[in-house]
């Protein structure tokens, strides 16, 4: 059993598939009814990438749709078959939980849509945002952050992906620019003048005949692990700094670089310098104006915010320090407190005195707090009950983590509120923000499992009914079955253990919707009901079986006789042809050499490898100290249980270039290498087989319904 957070931050198709391979063979799945969950997963994750394109090419088309539906497959066929899943709407859905929360005063608060604050700026304006997100888009080159792609040789050969390095941090820059926008004109105008300042920094480094480039950072898994895009770009330029002043040895004469980055870089401070000098001239912000006036008129009105507490996110700390001192001006609050990186460890105590309700000796000090993201996690605020997002995160995950602070057990208010400024329909085109977050949600609600709404009213919940209180889902039925299996226990031992008692093959007829006949079969590996009829067999899950199996009082049994028995045994032999199937399919037994079904490249090009090690094994080319060596790992490869195995076997047969026999001097490296492979993979006291191979199934009951 593997405990799994509450969020999922990494849940797009790979990410799952990723992590369910932590546990399945790749092509020996033991899920019911997929053979290789690669395989399965590839069509879905095609499908995924294309919505994903889409999305962002027609951003009014209805994508979600397209993700739900990929989503609710995975749920059905995979999720389901794998997790346990408890939302708070489950257990107050089950009356025996929702006693036990009666009995403990525990009330979960309610989340209310999520409410949309929209700012409108002047025609000035509004014109200078235009034509400000045109210049971020496709006028800057961005060549400060580009001068390893215009290296010359020889000091180009070193930087084999310069171009790509280059490409990946304009791009971060570009992004981090119109988000930057996005939170505060004031976090805006910093920018440019820091973009400003470094781009006249390079080209000071090219006059002095000193030129370091940008140092290479792997973007994408600074981000994934928790970084915000402000923090890439700091590191970015804090690590240039370093180097620049300690490293002159890194340094290039402005000799080594084509010309064209100089005259690039010119046009990008020209650029900025213009844009630097009109911002500066506008001294009024729309999108704080809106803030002020519903927290004058909304935000702190009673029966919205009983407690009188406050939650502000952004992710830009000069946003936050902005805010910090325009409402102690404009408001003359002194109850406000400001919590970034810097300061979180510091006031720690601060925090939870003054908003944490399961804190001892509570103060009423501060009753706003403005934080970045450093307070989304491993802290406690629901004293609070509002929550605003002064911009959105990149991560929209983020946003699930941010309500959770507040809806919490001991929450203080019957609702929480969740408030959002949305992107500008101008700064999403640049960067699709908006999709990418809906995209995010939508496919956690579909797949996992959630209990609101988050960010859109375009999130839909039509797999799991999370929204309407009078529609149940598939674990709320699993849990009634589950509670009429414990009372009847409970009030009826003696039929309880009667049942138990019961011999297998049992079989019954009563009348039913459609002609049909239910199954369950059993085996030493799986477990499974299927829906029989006219010859055809059909997997159903454990809950669409349970409710077909439920009969009341009155219902009673039909002959077993003439129709009944003749269907009940025909559909019956159906399902255990296809219970056959998928076993002979999905079974982990492993064969001394077995065929690799699969179109991964690598992967074949493992499994051929090893196939002309096999005969070089036999005709003595390579030597081993026990025999067998190669066909053990080929098994191993047939079933995918280690991803790092096939990319090292296809690493040696390219090294070797498919040679048809290794050279003398190479044959014993190239048995040590397998030797070492086969230690670490494929040595096991169970190496001829992972598993024992699957049973026989037994009919453990079956039911045929009469017209």
């Amino acid at each position: 059993m593997v405990l799994v957070s509450a969020t999922a931050l990494n849940n797009s198709p790979v990410d799952l598939l990723n992590q369910i391979l932590l546990f399945q063979d790749a092509r020996a799945s033991t899920i019911d009814g997929i053979d290789s969950i690669r395989d399965w997963f590839a069509p879905r994750i095609s499908a995924f990438k294309r919505a994903m394109h889409d999305a962002k090419l027609h951003p009014e088309s209805d994508y979600t749709s397209k993700i739900d539906a990929i989503y609710a497959e995975i749920q059905s066929a995979v999720m389901e078959k794998l997790t346990i899943r408890r939302t708070r709407g489950n257990i107050v859905n089950e009356p025996d939980y929702a006693a036990d929360l009666a009995t403990q005063g525990i009330v979960f608060p309610k989340i209310e849509e999520p409410r949309e604050l929209t700012y409108v700026m002047d025609e000035r304006l509004d014109a200078l945002f235009w034509k400000t997100l045109d210049i971020l888009k496709h006028s800057l080159h961005y060549a400060r952050y580009r001068a390893i792609e215009f290296l010359l040789p020889p000091a180009s050969e070193k930087y084999r992906d310069a171009h790509q390095v280059a490409t990946i941090l304009a791009g971060v820059y570009k992004t981090h620019m119109v988000k930057r926008l996005e939170s505060s004109f004031y976090a805006f105008k910093k920018s440019i003048k820091t973009f400003l300042s470094v781009t006249e920094d390079m080209l000071r480094m090219f006059s002095e005949n000193k030129v370091l480039v940008i140092p290479e950072l792997d973007v994408s898994d600074l981000l994934d692990k928790g970084l915000e895009l402000d923090d890439v770009v700091s590191l970015a330029l804090d690590k240039h700094s370093e180097k620049y002043k300690t490293r002159y040895d890194l340094c290039y004469p402005a000799s080594a670089f084509n010309p064209e980055i100089t005259e690039m870089l010119k046009h990008d401070r020209d650029a900025l310098a213009a844009l630097d000098a009109e911002w500066d001239a506008f001294d009024y912000d729309p999108k704080l104006s809106l803030f002020v006036q519903n927290l004058r008129t909304e935000f702190f009105r009673k029966p919205f915010n009983p407690s009188g507490k406050l939650v502000v996110f952004s992710e830009s700390v000069d946003t936050l320090e902005y805010l910090d001192a325009r409402l102690r001006d404009e408001l003359g609050r002194d109850d406000i407190l400001l919590v970034h990186s810097g300061n979180r460890d510091r006031l720690r105590t601060t925090i939870r005195e003054n908003f944490d309700a399961n804190a001892a000796g509570q103060k009423d000090d501060f009753n706003i707090v403005l934080t970045s993201d450093v307070l989304s996690e491993g802290v406690n605020l629901h004293r609070a009950s509002v929550i605003v997002n002064y911009d959105t995160p990149w991560n929209a995950t983020r946003l699930m983590q941010r309500i959770g602070r507040v809806n919490r057990i001991g929450s203080t208010a019957p609702s929480i509120h969740n408030v959002l400024f949305y992107p500008s329909k101008s700064g999403n085109a640049a960067i699709g923000l908006y999709q990418n977050s809906v995209i995010k949600l939508q496919g956690f609600h579909s797949a996992l499992g959630e209990d609101a709404k988050i960010y859109s009213h375009d999130e839909m919940l039509r797999v799991f009914h999370m929204f309407n209180e009078n529609v149940r889902d598939s674990v709320d039925e699993a849990l009634r079955f589950l509670r009429i299996a414990r009372n009847f226990r409970a009030s009826d031992p003696a039929a309880w253990e009667r049942i138990k008692r019961l011999p297998a093959k049992l079989r019954v007829a009563r009348k039913g919707a459609a002609p049909q006949t239910l199954v369950y079969l059993s085996s030493a590996r799986r477990k499974e009901f299927y829906i029989a009829e006219e010859g055809k067999a059909t997997q159903i899950s454990s809950v669409e079986a349970l409710k077909l199996l439920e009969a009341k009082p009155e219902d009673k049994a039909e002959a077993f006789a003439g129709e009944a028995a003749v269907r009940n045994y025909a559909e019956v032999a159906s399902a255990l042809s296809s219970f056959d199937a998928t076993s002979q399919a999905s079974s982990t037994a492993i064969p001394a050499v077995a065929a690799v079904q699969t179109k991964n490249k690598t992967v074949l090009a493992a499994a051929g490898f090893l196939r002309k090690c096999s005969n070089w094994e036999k005709d003595g080319v390579l030597r081993f100290p026990r025999p067998g060596i190669c066909d053990a790992l080929q098994a191993v490869v047939a079933v995918g249980a280690y991803q790092h195995l096939e990319t090292s076997l296809a690493a040696i047969a390219k090294a070797l270039k498919c040679a048809t026999t290794p050279a003398p001097e190479h044959a014993d490296e190239v048995a040590d290498s397998l030797y070492e492979l086969f230690r670490t993979y494929a040595e096991q006291p169970e190496d001829s087989a992972r598993q024992d191979p699957d049973t026989d199934p037994a009919v453990v009951v079956s039911e045929t319904f009469l017209p």
